[in-house]
């Protein structure tokens, strides 16, 4: 019950007593005027005080009913001003455009990250003998220094009910899904080996999404017949740069030289049939580091 309905109920409840019918009302005195500031009104502007209506009011009002209505009338105004202010007051309790905390993201939501260390990338995964993904591998741990994991590398990464959906930075507006039997498939034939499990993990999600795209863009004339076939072109012999290529990185890519990646900058060069990354001024090597690269190699960085 509201404060209004509360005072109407206590009127209703004691109404006024009327005056014997074998007798006179009392002579209504005259209002004797206000001296001093006026009270503040809660009603409408237009609205007459309680004094001057009772000087205008018509002479029957013996069954007390007039006042009666007034005094209501006053009551429903303050009553109405009151639960204003006192909205008003609630309404000041809540900030406006409170920002969103983290527990309020979506688990898929973009969230920020760092690119890998040299140090870190060294032995934090590798490729092992033997295989020729050399291309995909050295364009990983590139784009690992020069971005970070699969969310910073790509454009976007959403989880799917039976997959994953990758959209790239050279192509915002294609999606490359890849299935969760194919993350799991690629893994196993990447014969990725390293120290940092989440690293390993970040490197196997990018193998199998290098493994899509060649899939859909049919590389070497076989990938398209099917995941299992894209992921085998990935251990052939390939161009220097085609693994950056294949992260959605073409647009980075740049002709640089040896000696710049040996000074720090993140890319992809070729020395003796093999193509790597140059970590700490000297050449990935398999998980350790090998000599310093040779000045006159042809090799991409990462801008």
């Amino acid at each position: 019950m509201n404060i209004y309905s509360l005072i109407i109920n206590t009127f209703n409840g004691h109404p006024p007593s009327s005056a014997p019918a074998d007798t006179q009302p009392p002579a209504r005195r005259a209002p004797r005027p206000t001296k001093g500031p006026q009270s503040i009104s809660f009603g409408p502007a237009n609205s007459k005080s309680p004094a001057s209506s009772s000087t205008t009011a018509k002479a029957d009002t013996t069954d007390g009913k007039q006042p009666l209505q007034e005094m209501l009338s006053l009551v429903r105004s303050m009553v109405t001003a009151i639960e204003t202010l006192l909205a008003g007051l609630d309404e000041k309790k809540t900030p406006p455009d409170a920002k969103p905390t983290p527990k309020d993201l979506p688990d898929n939501a973009p969230k920020p990250g760092k690119p890998y260390t040299p140090d870190a990338l060294i032995n934090g995964f590798s490729q092992k003998r033997g295989s020729m993904n050399c291309v995909t591998v050295a364009g990983i741990k590139a784009a690992m220094q020069r971005f970070g994991g699969p969310k910073e590398v790509y454009a976007s990464v959403e989880q799917t009910k039976d997959g994953v959906d990758v959209k790239m930075r050279d192509a915002p507006n294609k999606t490359f899904h890849v299935t969760t039997a194919e993350l799991k498939y690629a893994a196993a034939h990447s014969g990725f080996k390293g120290s940092n499990q989440k690293m390993l993990n970040d490197a196997n999600f990018m193998y199998a999404v290098s493994a899509k795209r060649a899939q859909m863009e049919n590389n070497d004339g076989t990938a398209s017949r099917s995941f299992a076939a894209a992921v085998k072109t990935l251990d052939t012999w390939e161009n220097t740069q085609e693994g950056l290529q294949r992260l959605g990185l073409r647009n980075y890519v740049q002709r640089t030289s040896a000696k710049e990646l040996a000074n720090g900058t993140p890319g992809v060069m070729a020395q003796n049939d093999h193509v790597f990354t140059v970590l700490n001024g000297r050449i990935e090597n398999y998980g350790n580091l090998g000599s310093r690269p040779n000045g006159g190699a042809k090799a991409y960085k990462l801008k």
